[in-house]
């Protein structure tokens, strides 16, 4: 009788299937190993979350359940946007990134999407396992954001007390009080 015993300290390959609201630990713990600088990220973990419970998301998990990576995507305009996608450096490979991009784009393909589209940091880790998935880097195209100042809520207070929105860059265009605009001990 013989027996065979491996040596091989590889586990085996996680399954993918879709989020369910018992993995957001699993997604706040990827995003913590995975997000080197969240500051610079282009969805914010609360951005990324509320997709989780409202778009496309998709987790990767090992036997035990455990998540070990993710992607999570938003349908806009006929396109898929990706907003989260990481692996647990630990289970960094390309056959879990790669598992997850074709279920997202199987997932969302439905919806007439004719695209999946990413951004990303320029120093983003992920950017290689984008490329090795069939994604092209469009050299030429910067990302610009504005933050909008006067949320719904606040609008909709101010039109019940008959107010309105100043334009931005009204202080700016306002002439005179030079000294006192630059005034950094005036009180």
């Amino acid at each position: 009788m013989s027996s065979t015993i491996s040596d091989d300290p590889t586990p085996p390959p996680p399954h993918t299937r879709d989020f369910h609201p018992g993995d957001i630990d699993g997604i706040v713990d990827l995003w913590e190993r995975t997000v080197t600088r969240p500051a610079d990220a282009v969805y914010s973990l609360s951005e990324v979350l509320a997709s989780c419970r409202e778009d496309h998301a998709l987790v990767a998990v090992d036997d035990n359940e455990t998540v070990v990576g993710a992607i999570v995507g938003r349908a806009a305009h006929a396109q898929g946007w990706i907003v989260f996608f990481g692996v647990t450096p630990s289970r960094h490979d390309s056959t879990v990134a790669s598992a997850l991009v074709n279920h997202l784009a199987r997932k969302m393909g439905p919806l007439g999407l004719d695209r999946l589209s990413a951004i990303v940091s320029s120093d983003e880790a992920r950017f290689d396992d984008y490329v090795r998935e069939g994604f092209s880097a469009r050299e030429n195209l910067r990302y610009l954001e504005r933050m909008v100042t006067v949320s719904a809520h606040e609008l909709a207070v101010l039109r019940e007390l008959g107010g309105h929105t100043l334009p931005p860059d009204l202080w700016t265009a306002v002439g005179g009080m030079h000294r006192e605009r630059n005034c950094s001990n005036c009180v």
